[in-house]
């Protein structure tokens, strides 16, 4: 699948919504006004508990 997608909010709705998009191989851009969210997904942390860090790892994440 090609395209691209845009989440606004990456909290306990839009941040599994994000890596369900990017893992069928959409490109995706996350957008959120919590910049320790960010920072977090840029180190592959994830800071949500039924969210593994491994799976934020493993999907791209590039900073704009």
């Amino acid at each position: 699948m090609n395209g691209k997608t845009g989440i606004i909010g990456l909290g306990y709705v839009g941040l599994p919504i994000a890596l369900q998009f990017s893992s069928s191989g959409l490109e995706v851009v996350g957008f959120d006004i919590d910049p320790a969210k960010i920072e977090s997904l840029h180190k592959g942390v994830s800071y949500l508990r039924h969210i593994a860090s491994d799976r934020i790892a493993a999907n791209k994440v590039y900073k704009a």
